[in-house]
């Protein structure tokens, strides 16, 4: 952390007369609780949000202030305003640079950053949680609008250690490593499960670096664990004799464990199947998204009245979207000029029947922004995901622990 008079140095070393526009400067942005200004999920994307976290000199915390105003970030990409938007609360995101009104900021006194509508850069409520969004707000003054430049100090890079083959070691590359406390939280994941020499080097300034392994496992590998029965969707089963018939095939290639239950009456039953044991195996995609559930006792029996038509077969399985639909339908969504034309669309998709795999959610969930769309948005797009093993990662996107839940009461988990 800068003292006072190093603060004081280099903000005055940021600004040119009195418009307050940046001498040339790369480093990071630290505001709100110590935390630093980055690029969220660290995609050089246009659109993508900008908010807080732990600072760790990653490429998404690098910043560089420009004369023109502009402050760029991760891609070449600049900090913008959404769609030249200055009424309070609007998200600041990355986009390609332009240099217009809503990319433009002076740093001002007491550490604001100034933008369009001279309004500031904003920690979204004042909340200095790791992953809160960063907005566009009212100049006040207090400390959810102050931020301190912080240069970076430039990479250290350790001697490489011995590198001839057959010496038992092995080079992992790590991404930029920008000091040996980034190496030391970095490399023993990476060399897992084998251990970290404590050595490490940069191959390329900025961009690269590597850790060196033992080629010699810490402790053995564990015992393959069993396989875990999971629900496969087997449309309405309404008796026994119906899922004696239909559920072994459900299950294919793996084996039916004799159970069903009914999920949503007369609409939706699962069958209890056990995945095929062996290499080489492939087992289709399960979609029901209770199997992340700590499960219920599975019913024996279903009573429901016999004698109707129940004759109707399991349909092919379901894929999400292609990219190119995909990127039509996320360019609609952002194009809907307030959040009731973007849930609109949102629906508008999923009654066409599109298919959506988790990540494409979260990446709509992103267009969107404001937290109660967000969640509007997932509960009406849920109904179709593919994917739905990976619903924490959905519901851990969210900013908020109230929309969370919310979101997790909407789809039944």
């Amino acid at each position: 952390m800068m003292n006072k008079a190093i603060f004081c140095t280099v903000f005055a070393g940021l600004m040119l007369g009195a418009g307050g526009a940046f001498a040339q400067q790369s480093g990071q942005l630290q505001g709100l609780g110590g935390h630093c200004l980055e690029v969220q999920g660290g995609r050089a994307d246009a659109y993508a949000p900008v908010g807080i976290g732990i600072c760790n000199g990653a490429p998404n915390q690098q910043w560089q202030l420009q004369p023109d105003g502009t402050v760029r970030g991760l891609g070449g990409m600049c900090l913008d305003v959404k769609h030249v938007n200055d009424n309070d609360g609007t998200a600041l995101v990355m986009y390609p640079c332009h240099a217009g009104a809503n990319q433009r900021w002076s740093l001002q006194a007491q550490g604001r950053l100034v933008g369009l509508g001279n309004k500031c850069m904003d920690v979204d409520g004042g909340n200095n949680r790791p992953g809160t969004r960063v907005i566009l707000f009212g100049c006040h003054g207090h400390a959810n609008q102050t931020w301190h430049f912080t240069p970076l100090a430039a990479p250290v890079a350790l001697p490489p250690p011995v590198r001839q083959a057959g010496n038992g070691k092995r080079i992992v590359e790590a991404g930029p490593l920008w000091n040996q406390q980034d190496a030391t939280n970095k490399c023993p994941q990476l060399c897992a499960p084998t251990v970290w020499t404590g050595q490490w080097w940069t191959t390329r300034q900025g961009q690269m670096s590597v850790c060196e392994c033992d080629n010699v496992r810490s402790t053995p590998l564990p015992p393959p664990l069993p396989p875990q029965a999971y629900d496969a969707e087997a449309g309405p089963l309404w008796n026994q004799g119906e899922a004696n018939q239909r559920c072994p095939a459900v299950c294919a290639p793996g084996t039916w464990n004799g159970q069903w239950r009914t999920v949503v009456a007369g609409k939706r039953s699962v069958c209890g199947c056990v995945p095929p044991q062996g290499p080489g195996v492939e087992v289709r995609e399960r979609r029901d998204h209770e199997r992340d559930r700590e499960r219920q006792p599975l019913e024996k029996y279903n009573p429901r009245e016999e004698g109707r038509d129940h004759d109707r077969e399991r349909g092919p399985a379901v894929t999400a979207m292609d990219s190119n639909a995909f990127a039509a339908f996320a360019q609609r969504v952002r194009d809907a000029s307030f959040p009731a034309s973007q849930v609109a669309a949102v629906d508008d998709q999923v009654r066409a029947g599109s298919r959506f795999t988790c990540r494409q959610l979260i990446e709509i969930m992103t267009i969107v922004s404001f937290p109660d769309t967000q969640v509007k948005t997932a509960t009406a797009m849920w109904q179709n995901v593919v994917d739905p093993v990976n619903a924490p990662e959905v519901i851990n996107s969210l900013t908020f622990e109230s929309h969370r839940q919310q979101l997790r009461k909407n789809i039944g988990l």
